[in-house]
């Protein structure tokens, strides 16, 4: 909630980052503050088109306020625009799992295993989704996720 002041300010002084924009949103979003995170995250694309921070805080706003039908294109757009971001697959991924559709989710998080092997949070979300399916698998990429996720990527987890 104390991050929330500090980062709209920022966002204000530097009006061209998107990055301080998103960082924005994410304070928002983690404070529970969905509703004003997405307004801002709307705000945030129509300012930043086709730039991949601003395509992350749209797809993430609108995911946690339940506004599938903004997220899914925001998520594909920022899988798009930052193809070699793994948290912009873990993430999309995490979303259809979400919304019902772990088997693509699946074959989504599976392929981006292979390409992202490191990346604690996508092993997670990875796990989340083998689970759901009853894959025997889940325990073992959710031990990979422990092995792999950094203390930043716990902190910051929005479920």
């Amino acid at each position: 909630e104390r991050a929330i002041e500090p980062a709209r300010r920022a966002s204000e002084r530097e009006p061209g980052d998107p990055y301080l924009a998103y960082k924005h949103v994410r304070a928002l979003i983690e404070s529970g503050r969905h509703a004003e995170a997405l307004a801002v995250a709307i705000g945030v694309s129509e300012k930043f088109p086709r730039q991949p921070m601003a395509a992350a805080a749209l797809a993430t706003a609108a995911a946690m306020a339940n506004d599938n039908l903004r997220a899914e294109p925001a998520f594909k757009e920022w899988v798009e625009l930052a193809p070699d971001n793994p948290d912009a697959v873990s993430s999309y991924g995490f979303f259809l799992h979400r919304t019902g559709r772990d088997r693509e989710a699946q074959s989504l998080l599976e392929a981006a295993t292979h390409k992202f092997p490191a990346h604690g949070n996508l092993w997670l979300n990875y796990s989340v989704v083998l689970d759901a399916l009853g894959d025997t698998n889940a325990a073992e990429a959710r031990q990979q996720a422990a092995r792999l996720m950094t203390d930043e990527q716990r902190a910051t987890l929005v479920r």
